[in-house]
């Protein structure tokens, strides 16, 4: 549920701060980095699994949506601020 908001969040801001004649190439450039984004977590994961267990990667999964998640509200505030 979180992704899908995000998604449309950030899918909005996109096709709003993007000018019309560059918004394909914006919009299939995104695309391509969140694929790829997608193939190098899942190879990350299987490694970690492998090298350390699959507790590692769980945890490791935590800390990275932790982080997410303070780099989104410190963003927010900032945001907020400027208006």
């Amino acid at each position: 549920m979180g992704t899908s908001t995000g998604a449309v969040t950030f899918n909005s801001l996109l096709q709003a701060e993007t000018p019309p004649t560059a918004r394909g190439r914006v919009f299939a450039a995104s695309d391509l980095i969140w694929q790829l984004g997608r193939l190098a977590s899942l190879a990350l994961g299987g490694w970690l699994a492998d090298a350390a267990g699959i507790t590692a990667v769980y945890v490791a999964g935590a800390a990275l949506l932790a982080t997410a998640t303070l780099v989104g509200r410190t963003g927010l505030g900032r945001h907020r601020r400027e208006m």
